[in-house]
């Protein structure tokens, strides 16, 4: 009798170490989807930081271009008669 309950307890306990170990390869399981979902969302915060980034620098590009084709407008020579040299008619 004592050689069967012990029998059935070392069974148990390997039955149990089953259980946890398929536990814990479903634990490994669930935590390496939730890196590579992780990872990709990673990813992607990335990808529209860099897109948002780009455009913010074609915005300011723009603003400067803008901006230095008002100057030349404003600095150009224009042909108004009061900006013309004085000379004498002869």
């Amino acid at each position: 009798t004592t050689q069967i309950l012990s029998n059935n307890s070392a069974s148990k306990t390997t039955g149990e170490k089953q259980v946890a170990y398929e536990r814990a390869e479903q634990e490994r399981i669930e935590r390496k989807k939730k890196e590579e979902k992780d990872r990709k969302i990673q990813e992607e915060y990335e990808k529209l930081k860099t897109m948002e980034r780009e455009r913010l620098r074609q915005e300011q590009e723009k603003i400067h271009h803008q901006q230095a084709g008002v100057k030349q407008v404003v600095n150009k020579p224009s042909d108004s008669p009061a900006k013309k040299p004085v000379t004498a008619d002869l």
